[in-house]
């Protein structure tokens, strides 16, 4: 969806939240060795994102193996996914732009104290204001993210290096970009999934091979066909 920002709405808009990060500075950040890193890692989208997310997890976690990565996901589903990534130390829910702002600034704060080296916001702002602004408002000081140039006047002040989506880009792609605006370039584009020990251990108790089928996404255009579904068990069963 296209939009339009007045000059007068971006200002005030980037001007409150400058007026939080100066309130949130006074409050003092978690004393580290100089040698610590700590990555946030802003995937706050649905479980399929956070699947397109995974090569550029993988990435970071190469490039900084002994870091603490800390991601902040949309649902408790994505964090009971993510625990199962070696890539990953912590998760976390964050909070909704449509949340309070007690429920906001206690989020701030409580990050705040984890003194990130970095942030790595894999998805675009879109209308995600709060959201994108975290690692600006918290003080970490090397910030990366993707940017719609249409909104490129509201959002710039979040990152300290961005890239732009451009043309038809897939979400995995737009997730590397981001990655890549750090200097990691060979980022290898598999995709992986983990499921619980407890599940893994039913799965491999049946006697015959199985199918495991998703049966759609939020939006109707995302979802599969359903003669594709159909085609897919006729493979397995004919």
């Amino acid at each position: 969806m296209n939009r339009k920002y007045s000059r007068l709405y971006i200002n005030t808009k980037i001007f409150s939240v400058f007026i939080l990060k100066i309130i949130i500075s006074f409050f003092p950040k978690k004393k580290k060795e100089n040698n610590d890193i700590n990555i946030l890692v802003l995937s706050y989208f649905n479980l399929g994102d956070v699947i397109c997310d995974i090569p550029s997890l993988r990435a970071i976690r190469a490039q900084w193996p002994s870091a603490k990565i800390h991601i902040l996901m949309r649902r408790p589903s994505g964090i009971k996914m993510i625990a199962e990534c070696p890539y990953v130390d912590s998760a976390e829910v964050i909070t909704s732009d449509m949340d309070n702002w007690g429920t906001y600034i206690t989020q701030l704060l409580r990050l705040k104290k984890m003194s990130f080296n970095m942030s790595f916001q894999l998805v675009r702002p879109f209308s995600q204001f709060r959201k994108t602004n975290i690692p600006y408002v918290i003080g970490v000081r090397h910030r990366y993210g993707l940017i719609d140039l249409k909104d490129e006047a509201l959002y710039r002040h979040c990152f300290t290096s961005y890239a732009y989506v451009e043309g038809k880009c897939s979400r995995k792609e737009e997730s590397m970009k981001v990655v890549m605006q750090c200097g990691i370039n060979d980022i290898n584009s598999e995709t992986e999934c983990w499921i619980p020990e407890q599940t893994n251990k039913r799965f491999k108790e049946l006697q015959k091979p199985y199918v495991v089928i998703h049966p759609g996404a939020s939006l109707e255009f995302k979802c599969w066909p359903i003669e594709k579904y159909g085609s897919v068990l006729k493979f397995r069963t004919g």
